[in-house]
């Protein structure tokens, strides 16, 4: 069973995490291209991250809050996106660290946006765990918050049980994503964030 006190948690020294954040500014003009081109979705929990990469499909765009556009599933590029998303800059980045992430997507939030409080156990994507109650099973996972294009004004915010951390450009933010955690953006601008998971065992023991 997994344990989960800190609130947020440092970068793993198992993880050569150091590359994304040296690359930044490319990063950001990934995200940005790609915001402006419309090559997210509408992101729900609904959606079943535990199938076959091959059964997964573009969904329609229904104009929803909060919308991604996957980088990364199940350690793999996602091949139905376009090819400028699997072959970007920031795609191969992320490929290439010594572990590959579980699941990696930019993320959207629209104006005066805010999800309400949650947990995730997307651990499911890439381990057959759907029948064991989360709090049973022996990982879970840690996602990785980039911030790349935040509103001025401390508009935007993640809290993690009860610790709100407001966002700046350019700040890590890392957490089990089994502590309840949700998110606001409270300015009449986008907030986008780059958002990588990997299974909480590989990275803390």
């Amino acid at each position: 069973m997994h344990n989960h006190k800190l609130n947020f948690l440092p970068v793993s020294d198992k993880l050569d995490f150091y590359k994304i954040l040296n690359n930044y500014e490319k990063i950001k003009q990934d995200y940005l291209e790609f915001s402006n081109m419309g090559v997210h979705f509408d992101y729900s929990h609904e959606y079943d991250l535990t199938k076959d990469i091959s059964e997964l499909s573009l969904p329609l765009n229904t104009g929803y809050f909060w919308q991604v556009c996957p980088l990364v599933f199940k350690r793999e590029i996602v091949p139905f996106m376009p090819s400028f998303v699997y072959e970007s800059f920031t795609t191969k980045l992320l490929m290439s660290l010594k572990i590959k992430p579980v699941l990696a997507i930019f993320s959207i939030f629209e104006p005066y946006s805010e999800i309400p409080s949650h947990i995730d156990m997307d651990d499911e994507i890439v381990c057959n765990t759907k029948n064991i109650p989360y709090q049973e099973r022996e990982t879970s996972v840690v996602k990785y918050h980039l911030s790349l294009d935040i509103p001025s004004g401390n508009s935007c915010s993640l809290v993690v049980n009860n610790e709100n951390k407001v966002l700046k450009n350019g700040d890590l933010n890392i957490f089990d994503e089994t502590n309840p955690h949700w998110a606001y953006n409270q300015s009449p601008q986008r907030r986008g964030v780059l958002i990588v998971s990997y299974l909480r065992n590989e990275l803390y023991i």
